[in-house]
């Protein structure tokens, strides 16, 4: 890979840009939230939220394509009709944050708009002709909240607060369906309105057959937001953020971690949510990179350094491999292949980023293709989760193990990967047989209902108007600030209550709980929150000694 010079602009005015360049037709989205093999609309892909899509991804003959420093650290990007939708943060502190969306031709990378003042967005979401994006900065601002943007112009159509709290949503005809500070909700996607929202119920959204699934294991009807089962209650003092993280084929998926607890991957019945299996790699209490993929029979998870297969039906290890990186993503599948991203050298902090391709049904090893060093010293660059779409795979690469969150601004990367690329970076085919042997434990519950589940009584449900306090507004801002310029290299080229308030529909679903801290940020962006982790003078301290440094 070509080395990217690191750029100045980090100090240039974004807030309330919007620069159009090229107009884009209307979007599209598949509603049914199915994999696709032309885009990746959204976190892990689909409403499903199942990592994997129907995509070819590259040959054998990967190559970088082109490479772009965008000023700050990539969120997971979103690909909707033939353009990449790229997240990004400009400066992240202990006072501010910054950021900007941007949309892309994929191929040319060619900025077709760019809408400023976004304090740290997050992983996009498209539909209907608009993108949506939360915010994860540290103030609350005319750049914080929620935006949807126009997916034409970047212009915004309406705004929710920060005090809202909506993140983590999905699209589904014509609705938004995600978390709000510690209730579900769905809002009409065109307009910000309410249309129902669920106390007490939070974690990460997914979405199938007009259910809406929380991480909490709760799941309610997509229509007006009645309990259709709960097992929030059953998971005891384990994280339970992650007891529902994708849905496909009328079963759930999930993991459950905590601290000195050993981690399962768990698979439930859609309709009841009665466990049918679960799977315990055999070690371990944490685990960082525990989003699922799941396709093709296959639930696909990361956990210490090794890749595992599992039988999506039974729970059975189909086959585990180490793929002698530090792994550093989540597993996407696509075209019956499972890629992560990582590290090379996995026993420090040094190496270079890599993504692997394994074949998903024999896990031997298909290609490795290393990116190449960079100038930032201190930690070698790591991959991101790799999203696969069409014949190209896309990565943003960052400091992993950095504890200093400007960092993950300053020191950023994003890569595009396709077959006969330019030769960047180097592209190893070589076959590493896996190995089939079971690491861990699968216990099945075939028809067997886990818990109490709760169940709603009759209520009339209305989509009225949101009240004040829940309208959303319509803004379109349009300072003439200056924007930053990216720096490109492209390797072609050189039982639950119901009450209703002021006119909106509340319910209270009993026997849930309100999501707590889970094992993996939902914000889509790499290492944020270390330093407000850290906590105190020792790490503001640090922050300002690293920036200190970089001037020196």
């Amino acid at each position: 890979m070509t080395r990217l010079r690191r750029r100045d602009f980090l100090t240039a005015a974004v807030a309330g840009t919007t620069v159009a360049v090229v107009p884009v037709a209307s979007r599209t989205t598949n509603d049914a939230g199915s994999p696709s093999a032309s885009g990746w609309t959204t976190h892990r892909g689909n409403a499903g939220r199942t990592g994997a899509t129907d995509a070819a991804g590259p040959g054998p003959d990967v190559g970088t394509e082109w490479s772009t420093d965008p000023g700050g650290s990539v969120a997971e990007p979103a690909v909707a009709d033939g353009t990449l939708y790229l997240g990004i943060t400009t400066a992240h502190t202990p006072s501010a944050s910054e950021g900007y969306v941007a949309a892309y031709d994929p191929a040319t990378v060619e900025e077709r708009w760019r809408k400023g003042g976004i304090s740290r967005p997050g992983t996009l979401t498209v539909g209907d002709g608009a993108v949506y994006v939360a915010t994860h900065g540290t103030e609350d601002s005319d750049g914080s909240g929620f935006f949807a943007l126009d997916a034409g112009t970047g212009e915004t159509r309406w705004h929710r607060p920060a005090s809202f709290g909506l993140e983590d949503v999905v699209f589904v005809d014509g609705r938004l369906y995600g978390e709000a500070g510690s209730d579900a909700c769905a809002l009409d996607a065109g307009t910000g309105e309410v249309r129902w929202r669920t106390e007490g119920v939070g974690g990460g959204t997914c979405y199938a057959d007009g259910t809406v699934y929380y991480g909490t294991g709760v799941a309610l009807d997509a229509a007006d937001g009645n309990s259709r089962w709960n097992v929030s209650g059953d998971i005891g003092n384990q994280w339970s953020d992650d007891v529902v993280q994708t849905v496909v084929d009328g079963t759930t998926y999930g993991t459950l971690s905590g601290q000195d607890l050993p981690t399962e991957v768990q698979a439930r019945s859609a309709a009841d949510g009665s466990l049918r299996w679960s799977y315990s790699p055999g070690s371990g209490s944490y685990w960082r990179f525990d989003r699922l993929a799941v396709a093709g029979g296959r639930v696909v998870c990361t956990f210490d350094d090794t890749v595992h297969a599992l039988d999506a039906a039974t729970g059975e290890t189909a086959w585990t491999y180490e793929p002698d990186v530090q792994l550093t993503s989540s597993p996407t599948m696509a075209g019956g292949t499972v890629y992560v991203g990582g590290r090379t050298d996995p026993e420090s902090d040094a190496g270079d980023a890599a993504v692997v391709a394994i074949d998903a049904a024999s896990g031997e090893r298909t290609w490795r293709h290393v990116f190449g060093s960079w100038e930032f010293e201190d930690y070698g660059p790591a991959a991101a989760t790799p999203v696969v779409v069409g014949e190209n795979v896309f990565a943003a690469t960052y400091p992993e193990g950095s504890a200093i969150d400007y960092e993950y601004t300053e020191h950023a990367d994003f890569h595009v990967l396709g077959s006969g690329g330019g030769g960047g970076g180097t592209t190893t085919t070589t076959s590493e047989t896996s190995t089939t042997t079971s690491e861990g434990t699968t216990t099945t519950s075939e028809g067997t209902t886990i818990g109490s589940r709760t169940t709603t009584g009759s209520r009339t449900t209305t989509e009225p108007p949101a009240t004040t306090s829940e309208t959303a507004t319509a803004t379109d801002s349009t300072s003439s600030a200056s924007k930053p310029t990216a720096t490109t290299t492209n390797a072609k080229t050189g039982a639950a209550q119901s009450t209703t308030t002021d006119g909106l529909q509340t319910t209270t679903a009993a026997g849930s709980t309100s999501s707590g801290t889970g094992t993996t940020a939902t914000d889509g962006q790499t290492g944020f929150g270390v330093l407000s982790a850290l906590g105190g003078l020792a790490g503001v301290g640090a922050y300002f000694r690293s920036r200190l440094d970089a001037e020196d």
